[in-house]
């Protein structure tokens, strides 16, 4: 019983490692709260203010003064539940079908599915700014929904997770 206990204590060092590295991983985010406990006008010509008082809760009750937090909190709710939801029936639907049925030109499609990875998403902002432009899309939720409904990773991924599930035995 002692043997076991022994074998599970860390090492002092080890310890000690894990402690600094903690500490340098944590810096920035206490950094940026005592930055956000401060006056703006403070903040302008030394960021060393930080570190001494007066602190004030000023910053965070005038951002929930205003309207236009929560609205935003609602437009990401929408916008990342829209897409996940999409997401998971379009591409699950994909994967099954790359993965269980037998069709003209399958491997071909699938390759072609492939190939939509290596487009950066810089190189179709344009001609998407443009189509949605055109359908009258922007500023609206399916302008921020749509386009990432069937990528081709999720497709990918689904078609590998399908695969991987055993067939039943008929």
């Amino acid at each position: 019983m002692a043997a076991e206990a022994s074998r599970t204590r860390w090492p002092p060092l080890a310890l000690l490692a894990i402690v600094l590295a903690a500490a340098v991983m944590l810096a920035p985010l206490i950094w940026t709260l005592l930055l956000s406990l401060k006056q703006n006008s403070e903040l302008v010509g030394n960021s060393g203010a930080a570190l001494s008082p007066p602190y004030t809760l000023e910053n965070y009750r005038s951002i929930l003064q205003g309207n236009q937090v929560f609205r935003w909190l609602i437009n990401s709710i929408i916008v990342s539940g829209g897409t996940t939801v999409g997401v998971l029936a379009l591409c699950s639907l994909a994967g099954f079908g790359f993965a269980r049925l037998d069709f003209p030109f399958r491997r071909t499609l699938f390759i072609f599915v492939l190939l939509g990875l290596a487009i950066p998403e810089q190189a179709v902002i344009l001609p998407q700014h443009q189509l949605f432009a055109a359908l009258g899309l922007h500023n609206s939720y399916p302008g921020l929904i749509l386009p990432g409904l069937a990528g081709p990773f999720g497709v990918f991924f689904m078609t590998q997770y399908m695969r991987a599930i055993p067939r039943r035995a008929r």
